[in-house]
Formats: C-alpha cells, structure tokens, sequence
C-alpha cells in the first residue's frame, strides 16, 4: 500500500506560503526604504505561481510506497528520436477502439500542451532578468529548463516514485518552440508599449 502526493498540494500550500514570503519581503525592502516597483514585483509573482504550476503539472503526482516498476519498462519510456513519437501517434489515428476524432484530439492536445507549456519562459524571462535579453539566450534558458524537466521525470521512473512518463525528445523541441515563441510575443509586446509610450518595465 502507497499514497500520492498531488499537485494540488502546491497549489493548497507552496502558493500561499510562496504569497506570504513575497509580501515580507516587499515588506521589507519599503523599510529599508527602497523603491518599489509594483509591475515588476507583479511579473515575478507570477513568475513564481507558474513555476509551480509548471512542477506540478510536469512531475506530480508523486507516489510513496509504491513497488518498484520493472527498468525494462523505463527503457520503454524513453525516446531519442525526434518525432518519432508525433509520427507514430499520427499513424496510430484509426487504429484500435478509441475514434479518430478522439485520437485526433488527443494527439492536439499533446502537441499544443507541450508547445503552450514553456510560452511564460520566453515572454517573462527578458522581462525580470534584462542580460537574458536575446533569441540565442532564450533558446538556450528554455532549452535547459525542458531537459532537467526531462531528467526529473526520467529521474521519477527509475525510482518509480512518479507515474510511467515518456521521457521524449520530441517534449523538449515543443517545448524550446513554445519559448521562443514567448520571445517572439514578448518583443511584440516590447514594440507596442515603445510605439504608444505605454510606462511599464517591459
């Protein structure tokens, strides 16, 4: 007998507590009497809030006291290949009991999910840490950020502590995608608010 840990216990109390620490130190950086500025100190909450969600997302649940799941199986979880697993599941639509459309979204919701998932990287990043200001830069934080995703979950299977994920290639590339599509947003953004003059840190 086991249990699991869920993600929404980050959200029930990594959150707050992560809500609490921020306030002191606003709290006491205005009584050392520095200057605070409230758009930045927004962006890096949020910041914060979606690195947890993104924790809880990718490495949650966890499991306690479970048996150990065979390495044969965690061989299997692994992919090298890039798009090997985008292919297979394209030419898996038809195949089986489920309907295509079914199969269809599913394998969408994948794609979209894994491209979606580092979009904040690549938009807030420039924003909090201006020498991390360039395509190159993001290609290579985004880049680093799936593959210790990556790790942890292949980390996860081998001490089987999390359900059977497949650590794939495919996951990284939608993912550094997706980042720099957050770039792309985020120098539109940057030339939207320089062309009207709009007063943010952007």
């Amino acid at each position: 007998m086991g249990y699991f840990i869920e993600k929404e216990f980050l959200f029930v109390f990594v959150t707050p507590l992560y809500l609490i620490l921020s306030g002191i130190i606003i709290f006491l950086k205005k009584k050392k009497g520095e200057k605070i500025d409230s758009f930045r100190e927004f962006v890096k909450f949020g910041f914060g809030v979606y690195i947890i969600a993104l924790i809880g997302v990718t490495l949650f649940p966890i499991r306690i006291g479970y048996g150990k799941q065979a390495i044969t199986m965690i061989n299997m979880g692994i992919n090298y290949i890039p798009f090997k697993s985008i292919i297979y599941d394209i030419r898996q639509i038809g195949i089986g009991s489920f309907s295509v459309r079914f199969q269809i979204k599913l394998l969408i919701m994948n794609v979209l999910g894994n491209f979606i998932l580092l979009i904040p990287i690549g938009f807030l990043t420039p924003i909090l840490w201006e020498k991390v200001n360039s395509l190159k830069d993001i290609v290579i934080v985004g880049f680093l950020v799936s593959l210790s995703i990556e790790l942890l979950q292949l980390l996860e299977n081998f001490l089987s502590i999390g359900f059977l994920r497949v650590v794939d290639v495919d996951d990284l590339i939608l993912n550094v995608l997706g980042a720099v599509f957050g770039y792309m947003a985020y120098k539109l953004a940057k030339l939207i608010v320089t062309k009207y003059k709009i007063k943010t840190c952007i």
